[in-house]
C-alpha cells in the first residue's frame, strides 16, 4: 500500500505540475495574442492597387497635420501595374492622412485629408494630378496642409523651407517645375517661405496666406537694392549671408564663388522682394582662418554709406599659406559641337573642367537659333572631363554634367525627341536626321538622289514619324551630297523638297505648310493689366499657329500664348503694347460673391454672322457653393459660341468670371440660360503659378458704386478683344 500510496501522491503532483505549465502556456499565448492585437490596434493595414498605366515608384503617406511627407513607405521596392501591395501605417487619432503618388515616369498623384480607417484601400489610377486649380478646388471647402510651389527663376531649386522645416528631403525642383509643400492650418495660415537655389540669391517670402492662396510661385527679381559690404577684419571673407528678420534659414552665400579681401568693399544686390517693406535683415559673415563666425541682428541695411564687418581678432602666425607656383602644363585644343535641337535661342554656351569652381567666360561668339549647330575649340589641359551649360533667352538653363568631351565631341541641348527610328542604311553612309517639327504624324518618308527619276521605296514602311519624333538614315556616299524629300501627311497633303545638300545640313526639320491666314476658330478676351496681358479660355487658343485681334480700321493686334492651362481651361495672352485699358478683377477685400448678383457678359457671339460686340444681363445663379465646384460660377446671361473666353461683369464693373461654356455644349437637354465660368479664384491661382502680378488699384481708386450696364458696357468695350485663332 505504501508504495501505492507514493506513486499516486508523485502522479497526483505530475498532473497538477503539467496543468500549472500548461495555464503559464496559454497564459503566455494569450498575452502574445493581446500584444499583438494591441500592435495591430496601433496601425493600419493600408492596400494601394496601381490601376495606372506607369509603375509606382514612390508612396508618401503622412498625417494630415504633419509638416514633412517623410520616408518612402515602398522603400526599394514599386508597384507595377494592376498589381498591388499592403502596408501597415501608424494609426493617428483622426485617421487623417495625405497620400503623395510618384510614378516611374514623374508624374504626381495627390490624395489629400483621406480617412485611412473608413477606407483601407487606396485605388490609384493615375488621375489625380496636382494642379492649381485642384488645390483652389480644395482651400474652398476646407483648408489643407498643401499648395503647391512652381519655380521660374530659371534655375534649380535646392531648398524649400516653411517656417522652420525643410520640405524637399534631399531633392530638388528644376526650372518650370513644379512640387507639393506642406504647413500646418491650425498654427496660422500666414507663413514665412524661403527658397534656395543651385545659383542665385534666395528667396524670402513673408507671411504668405497659405489658406488664401495655395499657390506660390518663386520668380526672379526685376528689381534689387543695392548694398556695399566693407571687410573691416583681418581675414579674408569667405562667405556672406543675408535674410529678413523673422526667418530661420540663412538662404544662399552672396558672396557666390569669390572672397573678399581685408579692407575691400563689395556691391551686394539684395532683391527688392525679399526686403519686403523693412530695411531691417540679419547678417552672417564666415572668414578664412577664423572658426568664428559674425553674426549681427537687426542691420538696417536701408541707411546710406558702408556695412562693415568686423570679423575675430587676427592671431599671431596665423597668416595666409603661401601657394604654390602654378605649373604650366602643355595645352590641347579640344574641339566640340553645340547643337540646339530646342525652340529657343540659345544665348550663351559656358565649359569648364569638371574640377573648377566657376563656370568662366561664355564661350559663343553669336546666339545659336533653333536647329543651328557651331564648333567651338577650348584648352583641354589635363582633363577630357567637362561642365557644360546653355542659357537660352529669357534665362532658362540646361546643363550637361561629367561629359567625356574627348570620346563624344559633340553635345545636343534641348527637345524631347525621346522617339527614334533608325533608318537603316550603310555603316560606311553619312548620316541624316528628319525631325519631325510638325504638329502631326508624318506618313510616308522618301529619299532618293536628285539624279534619280524615281522616288523609290517608302522610307518609313510602316511606322508614322510621330511630332517631335527623329529618323535616322545613314545613305550611300555614291548617291552624292543633293538629296530630293517627299513628305506624306494626313489627308493626302504631300510636299516635296528639292535639291537638298545633307552634306551641309544633315538634319532637318520637316513640317506641313498651312494655308498661311486660315481662320479656324473665333472667341473672345480681355486685358488684364495695363501691360498687355490678356486673359481668355484655352480652348480657344488650343492648336493655333497665330493668335490675332482684329480691330477695325487697324492692322490685327498679334498676342502671343504665355501660359494655357487645361484643367481650369484658361489661357493668359500678351500683346506687345504698352498702357492698355483694362478691367480689373474682382479681389478680396471686395465683398464675397453671392448668388442673385447682377453678371453682365461682353464678347463677340457668333462674329461671322453679327460682326460686332455684344452685352447681355442676367444674375449669378449659383456662386460655387454648397458642394458645387468652388472654381465655376453659373450665370443667366445669355452666351453663344464666340463668347468663351470674353468676361463676366459684376455691377461695378469688375469681372467676377471667365465664359467658359453653357449647358447646351455638355449635353444634350433643351436648356436655356444656363452657362458657366471660370472663377477669379482660379484665374488668380494661374496668374500666380505664372508669375504675372496684377495692379494694384485699391489706393488709387475712388469707392466703387453700382453702375447702369451702358456705362459698364461703354468702360469695358476697350478692354474685350475679338480673338481669331489662325492655322
Amino acid at each position: 500500500m505504501d508504495d501505492i500510496g507514493e506513486r499516486s501522491r508523485v502522479a497526483a503532483l505530475t498532473v497538477a505540475a503539467l496543468a500549472l505549465l500548461l495555464a503559464a502556456s496559454e497564459a503566455s499565448a494569450q498575452q502574445r495574442r493581446q500584444e499583438r492585437g494591441q500592435a495591430r490596434d496601433a496601425t493600419i493595414g493600408l492596400t494601394v492597387v496601381n490601376r495606372a498605366a506607369p509603375r509606382i515608384q514612390n508612396l508618401h503617406v503622412t498625417p494630415a497635420d504633419s509638416l514633412s511627407w517623410g520616408a518612402d513607405r515602398l522603400g526599394s521596392d514599386t508597384v507595377e501595374p494592376g498589381a498591388r501591395k499592403t502596408l501597415r501605417i501608424e494609426r493617428v487619432p483622426g485617421c487623417r492622412y495625405d497620400v503623395r503618388v510618384i510614378y516611374g515616369d514623374g508624374a504626381v498623384d495627390l490624395e489629400p485629408d483621406v480617412n485611412l480607417c473608413a477606407a483601407p484601400v487606396l485605388t490609384l489610377s493615375g488621375d489625380r494630378s496636382v494642379s492649381p486649380l485642384r488645390l483652389v478646388r480644395l482651400a474652398a471647402r476646407r483648408p489643407v496642409a498643401l499648395f503647391l510651389v512652381t519655380n521660374k527663376t530659371g534655375v534649380e531649386m535646392e531648398k524649400l523651407i516653411v517656417g522652420t522645416t525643410s520640405q524637399l528631403d534631399g531633392s530638388t525642383v528644376d526650372p518650370d517645375d513644379r512640387t507639393v509643400g506642406r504647413f500646418r492650418p491650425a498654427d496660422g495660415c500666414k507663413v514665412n517661405l524661403s527658397a534656395e537655389f543651385k545659383e542665385g540669391d534666395s528667396t524670402f517670402l513673408k507671411d504668405h496666406d497659405l489658406c488664401a492662396m495655395p499657390v506660390v510661385t518663386f520668380s526672379q527679381f526685376a528689381e534689387t537694392t543695392p548694398v556695399r559690404f566693407r571687410n573691416a577684419s583681418a581675414y579674408p571673407l569667405a562667405s556672406l549671408y543675408v535674410r529678413p528678420v523673422g526667418f530661420e534659414s540663412w538662404g544662399s552665400d552672396r558672396l557666390g564663388s569669390s572672397i573678399l579681401q581685408p579692407r575691400d568693399v563689395k556691391t551686394i544686390r539684395i532683391p527688392a522682394q525679399a526686403a519686403g517693406s523693412s530695411c531691417l535683415h540679419d547678417v552672417k559673415a564666415s572668414f578664412s582662418g577664423a572658426a568664428e563666425d559674425e553674426v549681427r541682428m537687426a542691420v538696417d541695411l536701408c541707411r546710406p554709406g558702408v556695412i562693415s564687418v568686423d570679423g575675430p581678432e587676427l592671431v599671431t602666425g596665423k597668416g595666409d599659406r603661401k601657394a604654390a607656383a602654378a605649373q604650366q602644363a602643355v595645352r590641347q585644343t579640344l574641339s566640340v559641337t553645340v547643337r540646339n535641337e530646342s525652340s529657343r535661342t540659345i544665348r550663351e554656351v559656358f565649359l569648364s573642367a569638371t574640377s573648377a569652381r566657376e563656370w568662366g567666360d561664355n564661350r559663343m561668339v553669336r546666339t545659336l537659333a533653333p536647329g543651328e549647330a557651331e564648333t567651338l575649340s577650348i584648352d583641354q589641359g589635363e582633363t577630357c572631363l567637362f561642365d557644360v551649360k546653355a542659357v537660352y533667352e529669357g534665362g532658362r538653363e540646361q546643363r550637361r554634367l561629367n561629359q567625356d568631351l574627348c570620346r563624344s565631341g559633340g553635345l545636343a541641348f534641348g527637345g524631347a525627341l525621346t522617339k527614334l527610328i533608325d533608318g537603316g542604311g550603310p555603316e560606311t553612309g553619312f548620316r541624316a536626321s528628319m525631325i519631325n517639327a510638325g504638329n502631326g504624324p508624318i506618313q510616308s518618308l522618301h529619299l532618293t538622289p536628285s539624279s534619280d527619276t524615281h522616288w523609290g521605296d517608302d522610307r518609313l514602311g510602316s511606322n508614322s514619324l510621330e511630332r517631335n519624333s527623329r529618323f535616322e538614315i545613314r545613305l550611300p556616299r555614291a548617291g552624292g551630297c543633293f538629296w530630293d524629300i517627299k513628305i506624306g501627311y494626313s489627308r493626302d497633303a504631300v510636299d516635296e523638297r528639292r535639291r537638298v545638300n545633307l552634306c551641309d545640313a544633315p538634319e532637318q526639320k520637316l513640317r506641313q505648310t498651312p494655308k498661311p491666314g486660315t481662320v479656324i476658330s473665333t472667341g473672345t478676351g480681355f486685358f488684364i493689366s495695363a501691360a498687355g496681358h490678356v486673359m481668355t479660355n484655352a480652348h480657344v487658343v488650343e492648336g493655333c499657329r497665330v493668335v490675332q485681334a482684329p480691330r477695325d480700321g487697324q492692322p490685327p493686334l498679334l498676342l502671343k500664348v504665355l501660359k494655357e492651362d487645361e484643367d481650369s481651361d484658361l489661357a493668359i495672352l500678351k500683346a506687345d503694347l504698352a498702357d492698355t485699358p483694362f478691367i480689373r478683377l474682382r479681389r478680396p477685400p471686395a465683398a464675397p460673391l453671392r448668388s442673385g448678383e447682377r453678371a453682365i457678359v461682353v464678347g463677340y457671339p457668333v462674329r461671322s454672322k453679327l460682326g460686332v460686340v455684344n452685352v447681355t444681363e442676367g444674375i449669378v445663379s449659383a456662386a460655387g457653393r454648397s458642394g458645387q465646384d468652388p472654381t465655376r460660377l453659373q450665370f443667366t446671361a445669355p452666351v453663344q459660341p464666340g463668347n468663351s473666353g470674353g468676361p463676366v461683369l459684376d455691377s461695378h464693373g469688375q469681372a467676377i468670371g471667365v465664359v467658359v461654356s453653357r449647358l447646351g455644349q455638355l449635353d444634350e437637354q433643351m436648356t436655356q440660360n444656363v452657362n458657366f465660368a471660370v472663377s477669379i479664384a482660379a484665374v488668380e491661382a494661374l496668374l500666380k503659378e505664372a508669375a504675372i502680378a496684377l495692379p494694384d488699384t485699391s489706393a488709387t481708386d475712388a469707392p466703387l458704386v453700382p453702375r447702369g450696364t451702358p456705362d459698364i458696357f461703354e468702360q469695358a468695350n476697350a478692354a474685350v478683344l475679338p480673338l481669331d485663332c489662325l492655322e
